[in-house]
């Protein structure tokens, strides 16, 4: 984002095309995170472990462990983040590896530093996919 020029910062009245490019500025990457806001993590050991983002970034993919989800089973694990505050609303979704519609995939829990994930094989046979999950921390208040 630019610089948003203010009245008392400059010291005196602002140029109409100053307040134009003030409100052009403000405007500017707020739809979506931009480049760096994002973190990767591959999960170790099997599909319950915890993954610990290391920065407190808003956004991001989470690479499953490939160990074998049985058939019609869910599984949970926790992501540890210090972008997160228990008011926040997590938006995950299945985005690489595996059929499209095989896994049903949901954050079933948010609290101050983490959140949980749930994740179904919806097929009647056991998979074996490091399936990758993208998620984005929507900052929300409770009031």
């Amino acid at each position: 984002m630019r610089v948003i020029i203010l009245r008392g910062t400059k010291g005196s009245p602002l140029e109409h095309q100053e307040v134009d490019d003030n409100f052009t500025n403000l405007n500017n990457d707020k739809a979506g995170y931009i480049s760096g806001e994002g973190d990767t993590k591959t999960q170790t050991t099997n599909k319950t472990t915890t993954v610990a983002m290391t920065s407190a970034k808003k956004c991001g993919k989470i690479i499953m462990n490939n160990a074998e989800l049985a058939a019609n089973t869910t599984v949970v694990f926790q992501v540890n983040s210090d972008a997160v505050a228990a008011t926040n609303v997590i938006v995950v979704n299945h985005s690489s590896v595996g059929t499209a519609g095989d896994y049903l995939v949901w954050v079933c829990a948010v609290a101050s530093g983490s959140f949980k994930i749930a994740v179904r094989n919806m097929t009647s046979s056991a998979k074996s996919e490091a399936i990758v999950l993208s998620y984005a921390i929507v900052k929300a208040v409770a009031a």
